[in-house]
């Protein structure tokens, strides 16, 4: 009887064994009674970052030229001679002027949701994500890609644009406005040729 209880005893601690804690978050790993019960800040693959964007640019430049020129030809014959018919002048003049201003501004301020789709060897986090808007007929579409560091991630996820390295933003539209306001075939073809 004392070797029936003692093998038993022994298979008892061989054997796997499994709990649960009391303060895991259904079976998360990294879980601990000591962690902060919000969303953990994104950090893998498949974890969703908001980005604020919130971009505006503005570009001028101009410039003015103004050139002159001047030449003169007088020709005579060897050794002074003024033969009749064979003397030869003439006088050219050239003279520009031209200005040029361009001016451009942009600003762009939108709240776009995107996912973590990679993560590089030095940790950094790749973003990319769109949002569509329809209105009326008229379809808006915001696409972000960009990369951050995880470290400057808030608890709340939510970054400004500056903050994203390597941002891309495209903003387009589509619909019954939009193609009203664009150039037709011929003024496109025109503009292509010239």
């Amino acid at each position: 009887m004392k070797t029936l209880t003692a093998t038993f005893l022994m298979l008892l601690t061989i054997a796997p064994v499994s709990g649960q804690s009391l303060f895991g978050r259904g079976g998360s790993e990294n879980s601990s009674m000591f962690e902060d019960r919000r969303a953990p800040r994104a950090r893998k693959i498949g974890d969703i970052l908001t980005i604020l964007v919130t971009e505006s640019t503005s570009a001028s430049n101009s410039s003015a030229i103004d050139t002159q020129k001047e030449a003169a030809l007088n020709w005579t014959g060897p050794g002074g001679l003024k033969l009749p018919g064979f003397s030869l002048s003439g006088d050219a003049t050239n003279e520009f002027k031209g200005e040029g201003t361009t001016q451009r501004s942009q600003s762009i301020q939108a709240r776009v949701s995107v996912h973590v789709v990679d993560v590089r060897p030095n940790g950094d986090l790749v973003l990319e994500g769109s949002r569509v808007i329809d209105i009326n007929g008229e379809s808006e579409v915001i696409y972000i890609t960009g990369s951050i560091n995880p470290f400057v991630i808030p608890v709340t996820n939510v970054i400004e644009s500056f903050r994203v390295a390597n941002l891309q933003v495209s903003y387009k539209g589509k619909g019954v406005l939009t193609e009203g306001a664009r150039p037709g075939f011929l003024i496109r073809f025109v503009n292509w040729i010239f």
